[in-house]
């Protein structure tokens, strides 16, 4: 290679001690013999294989099928992997790391041991699953009311985020007004907030509520 030239030269960033045009020669005669090699060693192993016979797959094998009808009929009572299976309920063991719904968004999460709160999350998710699926297969009609399916049983879980009680502390979200309030502990002081106290389904209907109570009708106008 000429002096000067900065494209990529294999194994050139680690030859030192020798000019540039020495260092370039052997590096790309280094490069070439590796290649030659590879490929020679390749080909040779794409010969070997193929002059060996082709393997047979061990499960059309009669002596492993017989073998295996054996200890099957001797072990009757040995679970196989589709009993070992469990149901969408059933909850995990301690010190599972996995995801497990509804358990760290709700209420449901809180106040009891984990197979209590992961077997009340799976048993939720799966009934909001159920409902799911319920109400895709009901049929749609353009011209008369389709027949609604039976309600299942609700969720287990409140879907406000402010609730009554007060929030748990090391609650990060934002609550409205908290800012303004001292001197109490986290609960209290939440509990006493107004977005926490309202006995409506979530804040948005209670604000609704007091806009309506606040604005005059127009016969108090009158």
């Amino acid at each position: 290679m000429i002096p000067g030239y900065t494209g990529y030269i294999p194994r050139k960033p680690f030859k030192f001690g020798d000019t540039y045009k020495v260092d370039c020669d052997y590096c790309i005669d280094e490069h070439l013999r590796n290649y030659e090699k590879t490929s020679n060693d390749a080909h040779s192993l794409r010969m070997s294989s193929s002059c060996r016979p082709v393997l047979q797959a061990k499960a059309f094998d009669p002596e492993v099928r017989d073998h295996l009808n054996t200890y099957r009929d001797t072990h009757p009572r040995r679970p196989v992997m589709a009993e070992d299976k469990r149901l969408p309920t059933e909850p995990p063991v301690p010190g599972y790391l996995g995801f497990v719904p509804r358990i760290d968004v709700t209420e449901l999460g809180l106040g009891a041991r984990y197979n209590r709160t992961t077997k009340l999350g799976l048993e939720n998710f799966y009934g909001e699953t159920e409902r799911a699926a319920l109400s895709r297969s009901t049929p749609v009609s353009l011209y008369k009311a389709a027949p609604v399916p039976a309600a299942g049983p609700g969720a287990m879980y409140s879907k406000r985020i402010f609730v009554q009680p007060g929030m748990i502390p090391k609650y990060t979200g934002h609550c409205h007004q908290r800012r303004y309030h001292f001197g109490n502990t986290y609960g209290d002081t939440t509990r006493s907030l107004e977005v926490c106290q309202h006995d409506q389904t979530c804040y948005g209907d209670h604000m609704k509520t007091k806009l309506l109570t606040a604005t005059p009708s127009v016969d108090t106008v009158a």
